[in-house]
């Protein structure tokens, strides 16, 4: 028997995520390029989306069109090395360029109708190689015959809808300026930029834009990232340097960047009145936080998410203290209902069980400086990277003296304070590397239950908040100490 065509057609839909919008690239940025479900559930009949796709292509004419538009949603133009990465980008090419049957009579869409976004990223290279001009990504991607070039002209015909455009080196160890890129690239790219439909551009380790290839720009999720460690910087120019006129920039709701990155937005009337109305920005309090406290500063009318990325929570006490402007008073985004904090730890940082955990401690401190988040009804906080040698199963439990609290109680309290009166949702990720002698025996399974106890204990305040939905997650990692 045949199931109808209409529950195939649910059954294919559930391989594919939600269509992404702009806003994901600050809270669930992978959605955006990945729209495949993948399942690493062992549990789960189904664990690779791609390979369930591919085989339900084989059922029928329908189940292909069906699949098809997910399976072509995303392209990803790489390879681990340069034959790959033409090879792939060739097949790519003749797909695209492929003249669509007439009449009605394809068995499936055209691709190019599918592709919703693209991606042109260098492969990981060896972070030590000598020689890094033979793995220079101009010359890597562009080799003479090279079909990328054609692609992105292809991209650019009136069938195509491009939401999201990606170009990421940042695996590449090499920052390339923009005019290094082939100019006809440069071209197509500006055009799709400049396309109605582009919502969402990233550009990491892509260095000297200028803002005219923002110019009628209909963006609204921008990430400018460099992770090149040396002093050269990107530089984004108000002015284009051929003609001498200022572009307006595009209204961005969704910023992402880090410290690395020396951009004029701060210091543009346009780009001021464009923050002024942000909606989403993350903070990496690595790096030099006065530099994305000015951003705040401008959107703290307008902001709704906000991501703090590797808090530091030194440097973040040192901000609080000699700031004019406080970016982690959290009360003062009046509109923030969205906040998640990260923090990885260091692995010679030890988790005390007899005292609260001072690092632990340094961030509930923070949380007890801000001031009322009138708005906030969703915080994720995520503590990572536990690192422990010969740790027992119940590691991350605390034994602390009668009468006293334990960290996570001392969470408990805050989350449950009057600070947060709008709080619907607090999720709480926690992960530990524990490392063991071959000799030695331990339960990752009897670790995640005798830690769960200790949180339903712990939070009990949170749980008996009705309005408050509580989550937490406990990822273990286990690894043998080698001997020396």
């Amino acid at each position: 028997m045949r199931l109808p065509q209409d529950i195939l057609d649910y059954m294919i839909d559930q391989f594919g995520r939600s269509t992404a919008t702009p806003r994901d690239l600050i809270e669930d940025y992978h959605a955006i390029w990945t729209p495949l479900v993948q399942s690493n559930n062992p549990k789960n009949l189904v664990s690779d989306s791609l390979a369930t796709l591919k085989s339900l292509c084989l059922v029928s004419h329908d189940c292909r069109r069906r699949a098809v538009r997910i399976l072509f949603h995303s392209i990803d133009i790489a390879g681990k090395n340069h034959r790959i990465l033409h090879l792939r980008a060739q097949r790519l090419y003749d797909i695209l360029s492929t003249p669509s049957l007439s009449g009605g009579q394809s068995l499936q869409p055209p691709v190019a109708e599918c592709i919703r976004t693209v991606t042109l990223r260098r492969a990981p290279m060896d972070f030590f190689a000598s020689d890094l001009t033979e793995h220079c990504p101009v010359k890597y991607m562009f080799k003479e015959g090279s079909s990328v070039t054609k692609i992105f002209q292809e991209l650019l015909k009136p069938c195509v809808t491009i939401t999201g455009l990606r170009i990421d080196f940042g695996m590449a160890r090499i920052a390339i300026g923009w005019d290094q890129f082939p100019a006809v690239f440069r071209s197509s790219v500006e055009a799709l930029i400049r396309s109605p439909n582009l919502q969402v551009l990233s550009l990491c380790n892509v260095l000297n834009l200028h803002h005219g290839i923002f110019d009628q720009s209909s963006i609204k999720a921008l990430q400018l990232i460099t992770y090149k460690s040396d002093t050269d910087t990107v530089e984004v120019s108000n002015f284009d340097a051929s003609e001498g006129v200022v572009f307006e920039p595009p209204n961005v709701e969704y910023l992402l960047v880090n410290d690395r990155l020396s951009v004029d937005f701060l210091d543009t009337p346009a780009w001021q009145s464009v923050l002024e109305n942000l909606k989403g920005f993350n903070i990496d309090s690595l790096f030099d936080i006065d530099t994305y406290s000015r951003v705040l500063h401008l959107a703290q009318n307008s902001l709704e998410i906000l991501r703090v990325d590797r808090i530091n929570c030194g440097k973040v006490v040192d901000h609080m203290e000699s700031s004019s402007f406080n970016a982690f008073n959290f009360g003062q985004y009046s509109t923030l209902q969205n906040l998640s904090i990260t923090r990885y730890r260091y692995p010679s940082l030890s988790f005390n069980k007899q005292v609260p955990d001072e690092d632990i401690m340094q961030l509930i401190r923070i949380l007890q400086a801000t001031d009322t988040c009138t708005e906030l009804c969703s915080f994720a906080l995520q503590i990572l990277d536990f690192y422990e040698e010969e740790a027992d199963e119940e590691f991350l439990v605390p034994d602390p003296p009668t009468g006293q609290l334990s960290v996570w109680e001392e969470l408990d309290i805050v989350i449950t304070s009057s600070r947060f009166p709008a709080l619907q949702h607090f999720n709480l990720v926690v992960s530990a590397e524990i490392k063991r002698h071959p000799s030695g025996e331990f339960d990752s399974e009897k670790m995640i239950k005798a830690t769960t106890e200790c949180f339903e204990r712990s939070f009990a305040k949170t749980r008996a908040l009705q309005r408050v939905e509580l989550e937490w997650e406990i990822d273990i990692y286990v690894h043998q100490l080698h001997a020396h």
